[in-house]
């Protein structure tokens, strides 16, 4: 039996015993000096993401529509922060090609298409604008992305320069400012751009980054918003939403998809359908605060009950 004071029991590993000078027993210091190099990375990633260098202008709005493609290049978006750091730090074309173009396939774009995506875009007849990401519909632009580098703080300059090309895009288009990380996602509204949010893709649940992102660019969503914007423009007056249109709508639509996949009917019951005919939401955003809308019916069907309800 060992001497007191000469040798310890490991605090971590019971019945195994240790020289009374080392705080663990070999084995569990050997395992030690094999974590340093995941812990720095991790050190790395909570470094910046508890600075957001000026970038979170107003408060976050809670979301929840899980979708596991969606997170899955949530998800990949982070590995990239985190393994591509130092080349999006230092160059912006890296910041296009690890950070936004493959956030933007995830959305329903795609990027290799020059018709849908469109890098050093010219608008017609401004050749002193020259947006780094043009995304495309029917020809026309519906979406301006300005990219910085990844290490590049909050600029009130980057704001002007994102009202240049405001000027160049209709109503109900949107103009985006981003690093990579945070997406300021503006509305664009008589030649302006008007702040909805900023998007912090490396902090909050995978799922609730990629419902954000999703509502506000993708391909589906952004054709939406300008379609509906090009009937209404010009109006005095927004009619008001037919209810009982809608609702029939909706019903045909349910019906429709029911025969095709074999399904049930009543994956939307005729008193959800009623809920969602009275409240007329016109995002996934407020689709999702209906009570009895769960995740399921959103990733399957909220898109096109979006549609509907915008009269398309």
């Amino acid at each position: 039996m060992a001497q007191a004071g000469q040798i310890d029991e490991c605090p971590n590993c019971p019945g195994v015993y240790k020289p009374s000078e080392y705080p663990v027993c070999r084995e569990c210091y050997q395992q030690n000096l094999r974590r340093p190099a995941a812990g720095q990375i991790r050190e790395q990633r909570d470094q910046y993401a508890d600075e957001s260098k000026g970038w979170d202008q107003q408060p976050q709005p809670e979301v929840t529509a899980p979708t596991s493609e969606a997170a899955r290049v949530i998800g990949q978006a982070r590995t990239n922060l985190t393994f591509h750091q130092q080349e999006c730090e230092n160059h912006e074309t890296s910041t296009i090609q690890y950070l936004i173009m493959p956030v933007l396939a995830g959305l329903g774009w795609d990027i290799h298409d020059p018709a849908q995506v469109g890098t050093e875009y010219r608008p017609t007849g401004n050749r002193n604008v020259r947006p780094d990401i043009a995304l495309m519909y029917n020809g026309a632009p519906v979406a301006f992305i300005e990219a910085k580098r990844l290490d590049r703080g909050y600029s009130p300059d980057y704001r002007e320069q994102l009202s240049k090309y405001a000027e160049c895009l209709g109503d109900g288009s949107t103009a985006v400012l981003t690093n990579g990380r945070f997406w300021q996602i503006c509305s664009v509204s008589g030649g302006k751009p008007l702040l909805r949010e900023t998007i912090d893709v490396n902090r909050g649940a995978a799922e609730e980054v990629a419902a954000k992102l999703s509502d506000a660019l993708s391909k589906s969503m952004l054709q939406v918003d300008v379609g509906n914007t090009s009937r209404t423009t010009g109006t005095s007056q927004q009619t008001a939403p037919n209810r009982e249109k809608i609702r029939g709508d909706l019903r045909r639509y349910r019906d429709g998809e029911a025969e095709r996949q074999g399904m049930s009917p009543y994956v939307l019951t005729n008193a959800i359908i009623s809920l969602i005919a009275e409240q007329c939401p016109t995002d996934l955003r407020q689709l999702r605060e209906i009570s009895g809308v769960g995740p399921a019916t959103i990733e399957q069907h909220g898109d096109s009950i979006i549609r509907i309800i915008r009269g398309r």
